[in-house]
């Protein structure tokens, strides 16, 4: 196996040896056969034989019986039987002079097997179980063949070793004729009583020898033909293992491309997303220091095409994970309506500017918590929504969300708009990856063609189907169903409601960052809050600092110089274990967003991961959620 494994990959191997098997399998199979019929042929040849032999045995009795038996000279083969004594006319002299005697069947046929099987072998019995001459007297087996006749059997044939020598022994009842009562009368015999019996025993060694000479020509045959087989078997799999090795080094050369890819997606998302995070932050900031008017459009402008350029970025890898295979999808319970609103509220200030009413109608029916993937769900109708508003210039967005009736677990949502519609031809492709309706639409209205393919890969995922109907300047309708089963709340959920956390009670927090534009952010978005925040600027200083004090929350970047986050945090986690001190709170804060990252964060330690760019907001959120997960906070020195 293992020098074959050498010319062949291991599967090649594999089936290679499988084939010889079966090859093997059905020769042996084969030959066993042919062995079989070989011997079969044989028996009955030598059967043949027998029966043959027997039927000339039983018509030289029966001529001899016809005539009464014949006269022959007396010499010392052939001598006046004294079992004949009875008969007045048993010994004759002719007017020559000649003596002769009378020779009855039974006597005559006994001279002839003698001769017979000293020419050829195949020797022939006549015998009785009421015998007249002790020669006539039966074996042990004519005497079992004798009594099955007198049970009626007709004819046995059986391999017997005679004298040291194999034979097939055949025998047939011998039936009284009026003939046979000249000489038998005075045993009680009447005519058709079964008298005794003819036998015939064939030697099995010449014709055994005859079969041996087959027998070597069909295992040569065989050997042959397996062989040839193997040969071909060997060819054929050589051929397949060139080709597998093809496809191997084919499939390598993929997957390192793909590896490549992957790097270079996570590299660019990395790169952009940190800038990015400054960028959308600061405007966040801005946007809270006093503006006109203009100065407040101008930032929400800046505001739209970062989170525009971050969106691009989300697509981009969501593409990634397509092609790989990896679009993955979480479920949980969340409340429908506070998503629905989200979305709308976001997408709102987008209508606005184009003097589009965006509406939003939710049946009386639908539940409030349901369980399913709320962050691929507010994607998918951020992506329907956006394009909705974007090839709409007058008319009207509706969102329009019910329950199916009888199957309440499924969700029925509907995006119509009055926009510029599709021809009914372009309906089967827009669905496709980067595509769109026209060119001439794409230069008027910017895309890549990534939003909608990405959203019915989501919504398939998610269990559901997304299909479209439109018409050329009347709009469009798209329509999800989805499987969102109602469910409880959280029981998180339910306890935090209960006992209400404190909202910024005096903690610590470290952040761990390389970028000096992150710091500024984050200190800046904490600045008028109860926490003190100690920077550092990589994982190595914060595990430093880590010994010297206790934090209430740390927010670790992953990618930076000297020591990463990843390693970091693993050192925190090691020494917390062997000085038995409580674990402090770790979130990565990251720019990296592909499917992997959070399971890799989650494998270093950390508690939560957060990916940028994140605005003010959303990061007190979690540090306040988080932060107050200690009991009780660490007091500030």
């Amino acid at each position: 196996m293992k020098q074959l494994n050498k010319l062949f990959p291991l599967w090649v191997s594999k089936r290679f040896m499988l084939a010889i098997l079966v090859w093997s399998l059905l020769i042996l199979t084969s030959l066993g056969w042919n062995f079989y019929n070989e011997n079969r042929q044989t028996e009955l040849l030598l059967i043949s034989v027998a029966r043959a032999n027997f039927d000339k045995d039983v018509a030289f009795r029966l001529w001899a019986t016809s005539h009464g038996g014949v006269y022959v000279p007396v010499d010392e083969r052939t001598p006046a039987s004294p079992y004949l004594a009875h008969i007045p006319e048993r010994d004759i002299t002719t007017p020559s002079g000649r003596q002769l005697t009378l020779m009855n069947p039974a006597y005559m046929l006994r001279q002839l097997m003698y001769d017979h099987a000293e020419l050829y072998g195949i020797r022939g019995r006549i015998t009785s179980l009421k015998y007249l001459n002790p020669l006539n007297a039966p074996d042990p087996w004519e005497s079992e063949a004798l009594q099955a006749f007198e049970k009626g059997s007709g004819e046995i044939v059986t391999f017997t070793e005679m004298e040291g020598e194999r034979y097939l022994r055949l025998m047939q009842p011998l039936v009284t004729t009026e003939g046979c009562l000249k000489c038998h009368g005075h045993q009680g015999y009447q005519v058709g009583d079964v008298r005794g019996g003819i036998g015939v025993a064939v030697p099995v060694a010449p014709y055994q020898k005859l079969a041996n000479i087959s027998l070597i020509a069909i295992v040569l045959s065989h050997s042959v033909i397996w062989l040839l087989g193997l040969l071909a078997m060997s060819y054929a799999f050589r051929l397949l293992a060139r080709q597998v090795i093809a496809l191997q080094q084919a499939r390598d050369q993929a997957e390192s491309a793909n590896r490549a890819k992957s790097i270079f997606l996570a590299t660019m998302s990395h790169e952009i997303r940190t800038p990015m995070n400054v960028v959308i932050g600061m405007g966040d900031i801005l946007l809270d220091t006093p503006l006109n008017s203009e100065q407040q459009r101008f930032v929400r402008k800046l505001q739209q095409a970062g989170r525009g350029l971050v969106d691009l970025i989300n697509q981009i890898l969501d593409f990634s994970k397509m092609e790989a295979d990896q679009l993955e999808v979480h479920f949980h319970p969340f409340v429908l309506s506070t998503l629905l609103q989200e979305v709308v509220d976001l997408l709102k200030v987008i209508a606005d500017e184009k003097g589009l009413p965006l509406l939003l109608s939710i049946h009386s029916s639908v539940p409030e918590w349901v369980y399913g993937d709320r962050l691929r769900l507010r994607q998918v109708l951020f992506n329907l929504l956006g394009n909705a508003i974007k090839f709409t210039e007058k008319g009207k967005v509706t969102l329009r969300v019910w329950v199916e009736p009888k199957q309440e677990q499924w969700i029925h949502l509907e995006v119509e708009d009055t926009g510029i519609g599709m021809r009914a031809e372009d309906l089967n492709t827009i669905f496709n990856l980067f595509t769109q309706v026209e060119a001439c639409q794409t230069r008027r209205y910017g895309g890549t063609g990534l939003g909608l393919a990405v959203s019915r890969q989501l919504v398939e995922r998610m269990g559901g189907q997304i299909e479209v109907s439109s018409q050329l300047e009347r709009g469009s309708l798209f329509h999800v169903r989805l499987p969102l089963p109602s469910a409880e709340p959280p029981v998180e959920l339910v306890r935090r409601e209960a006992n209400p956390v404190v909202k910024q009670r005096p903690g610590r927090l470290l952040l761990v960052e390389d970028s000096e534009d992150n710091q500024l952010l984050v200190q800046t978005f904490l600045k008028d809050t109860a926490y003190e925040l100690v920077v550092v600027n990589h994982g190595a200083e914060a595990v430093e600092k880590v010994k010297e004090n206790f934090f209430d929350l740390i927010l670790m970047d992953v990618q930076m110089p000297i020591m990463d986050g990843y390693t970091a945090t693993r050192a925190i986690r090691r020494w917390e274990a062997e000085n038995g001190k409580k674990p402090m709170i770790i979130i990565a804060f990251t720019a990296h967003a592909l499917s992997g990252d959070q399971q890799s964060s989650r494998q270093a330690g950390c508690n939560h991961h957060l990916t940028k760019p994140i605005n003010k907001q959303r990061l007190l959120e979690v540090i306040e959620q988080f932060a107050n997960l200690q009991e009780p906070l660490a007091s500030v020195d």
